[in-house]
């Protein structure tokens, strides 16, 4: 009968869990300042678009307020557009958060269904009759590098 073996580290699975919930924070934060600078923006273009209006009240040429207010009007689309980007990026990077998040929680449904596999071999395979003329050779240990190990083997009898 072939020999079984598998292991896991219950440790890397602590480090990759607080390595998504890094990750998925430095996402959110990121998130918030791209938000607040496309804010920024806005703010700017508004009072550009107000300066401008108030040089075309003054102006004495109407083709100047022209080119002026069109000027304003496309400066304010870039900055909406700016906004928007700084939206969908914020919405990203939630998402990005979230699937962190559920990749987290996944690893940690994992390393529990493997401790618990462990426990169920330990309890139901081990009591197993290996074939005629040969003994079962079962072992459950800890390996120095902090590994759970379980090997199975069946060996013909001398």
């Amino acid at each position: 009968m072939p020999d079984l073996s598998f292991s896991f580290d219950p440790a890397q699975i602590e480090v990759n869990k607080s390595a998504a919930s890094d990750a998925a924070s430095a996402a959110a934060a990121a998130a918030t300042v791209a938000a607040s600078a496309a804010s920024d923006v806005a703010s700017a273009a508004v009072q550009i678009a107000s300066a401008l209006s108030d040089i075309a009240s003054n102006a004495t040429r109407v083709a100047a307020v022209s080119t002026a207010a069109s000027s304003a009007l496309l400066l304010a689309a870039s900055a909406s557009n700016a906004a928007s980007a700084a939206t969908v990026a914020a919405a990203a990077a939630s998402n990005t958060a979230s699937v962190a998040s559920v990749a987290a929680a996944t690893a940690q449904s994992k390393a529990s269904d493997a401790s618990s596999a462990v426990v169920a071999l330990d309890a139901t395979v081990i009591k197993s009759v290996p074939g005629i003329g040969s003994r079962a050779v079962h072992e459950i240990m800890r390996t120095s590098a902090g590994l759970i190990k379980y090997v199975y083997s069946s060996v013909a009898q001398a």
